[in-house]
């Protein structure tokens, strides 16, 4: 008698979690999906009805669909090359459907507990989940089911990251307003800020999308560019050094404990990104990572993915940043189902010789980039996955569009996002793509 296959417990229903739902069903395996809410998959493109809202109103996507979509789905025939947020919910859902996920989501299940249950001769291995049932009938009460492998899926858009600014706190507390400062994840709109002198705190994504915002009703903002060396101006626009900043009492900002002929700021955004919490780990250090830089990182995974402790049980889909997620998140679910099931190739995680293994340079995964393709290649490689060279040719397609897009992005913060404009069309069978670019 065949033993039952393997029950997997995976922590979240957004995009990760559903990538990963699919690949675990695939490989023969039976995965069982907690989402803390109760409105569906989907995550934080819930909106407003996400357990944890960060998408400011209006929100276009920042990569183009092409690059964004999973292997096997694409959008909707006529959309634009870049998505509004209700679009990209109306994907996953789609996702969802198309490979029948949703019924083996939990929803209004709060994953507060995973450890490890110490195998007893002659059985495999086993993770106890616990999890508070939202639902209205059962009104927070705890449930405990046991798995044989954890999959992490929860996301990194909980905690806001603050970062630590010379005189800041000092400038805070003299504050009446409550919302004089905010974090990106609590902007809408830039109505609030009509004729303030804001300060932005972070130049990436999020910060340049809100700069440019802001800029169109502030009377000036300020964007502190931690890739900037010097001060310079766009029209009421100013882009500030990081390095070596402090905000006076007063609310004027010095650089090198030289004031420049700045105004008074009147509002604070953080647009620095988030923490990596997972508060239903008692100890991280267990399952052989641990949270660094101030929760902005997690180190000690190999391929920082999974655990070396327990490379067939407990995996962390998404932990990488500047990234093409889905393709990503889905690659990482495909070498976790394989390994699961004990078909991956996983041999660096075992010692020879006496030598170091690849663990020690698991950092080097945090900040992909340019890497991702070969990063999502080797998955795949280690996976052995049976649509491997089919996969490495579209991944070489996305690339050359990513790439494309990178080239596009603007020059200094808040400038117009001309890149968005741009209509991309593509030829998967053979792998050929154009841009389309306004006149402008």
């Amino acid at each position: 008698m065949s033993p039952a296959p393997k029950r997997v417990a995976i922590i979240g229903g957004g995009a990760a979690g559903l990538a990963s739902c699919r690949c675990i069903l695939e490989a023969g395996l039976v995965p069982v999906v907690f989402e803390e809410t109760l409105e569906g998959v989907g995550g934080i493109w819930l909106g407003e009805k996400a357990s944890r809202p960060v998408i400011y109103r209006g929100l276009v996507t920042n990569l183009p669909h092409q690059v964004i979509q999973f292997h096997d789905l694409p959008f909707s025939p006529g959309q634009r090359s870049y998505i509004r947020e209700e679009n990209m919910l109306t994907y996953l859902q789609a996702y969802a459907r198309k490979y029948a996920l949703a019924k083996h989501v939990l929803f209004g299940r709060k994953v507060t507990d995973v450890s490890r249950i110490d195998s007893v001769e002659g059985t495999r291995g086993a993770w106890k989940v616990t999890s508070e049932d939202r639902s209205v009938d059962s009104a927070g009460q705890p449930c405990t089911e046991v798995f044989d492998a954890v999959v992490v899926a929860n996301g990194h858009y909980r905690t806001p990251y603050i970062p630590d600014i010379p005189g800041f706190r000092v400038w805070a507390e003299k504050q009446r307003d409550s919302d004089s400062v905010i974090h990106a994840a609590d902007y809408r709109v830039a109505t609030p800020f009509a004729g303030k002198t804001v300060l932005i705190v972070g130049a990436n994504a999020s910060g340049t999308d809100i700069a440019r915002e802001v800029s169109q009703v502030a009377d000036t903002v300020y964007i502190l560019d931690q890739s900037s060396s010097r001060i310079t101006q766009r029209g009421n626009r100013v882009r500030v050094p990081a390095e070596g900043v402090r905000i006076l009492p007063c609310g004027t900002i010095s650089l090198h404990r030289v004031p420049f002929r700045g105004k008074q700021i009147t509002n604070v955004i953080f647009a620095t990104g988030y923490q990596f919490t997972f508060p239903f780990f008692r100890d991280m250090s267990f399952v052989g990572a641990n949270l660094a830089d101030g929760g902005r990182s997690v180190r000690g995974l190999f391929l920082h993915l999974i655990s070396p402790t327990y490379p067939q049980e407990v995996f962390f889909i998404g932990l990488p940043m500047t990234i093409a997620p889905f393709p990503l998140f889905e690659t990482q679910a495909r070498l976790c189902a394989a390994a699961i099931s004990g078909t991956a190739d996983l041999s660096p995680l075992l010692p020879r010789n006496g030598e170091a293994t690849p663990i020690d340079i698991a950092d080097s995964y945090r900040l992909l980039g340019p890497k991702q393709w070969d990063y999502c290649k080797d998955l795949l490689r280690r996976a052995r996955y049976p649509r491997y060279e089919e996969a490495c040719k579209r991944l070489d397609t996305v690339e050359k569009l990513y790439n494309d897009r990178v080239q596009r992005s603007p020059k200094f913060p808040g400038d117009p996002d001309t890149y968005r404009q741009v209509e991309y069309a593509v030829d998967w069978n053979s792998q050929t793509w154009s841009a389309a670019v306004p006149k402008l």
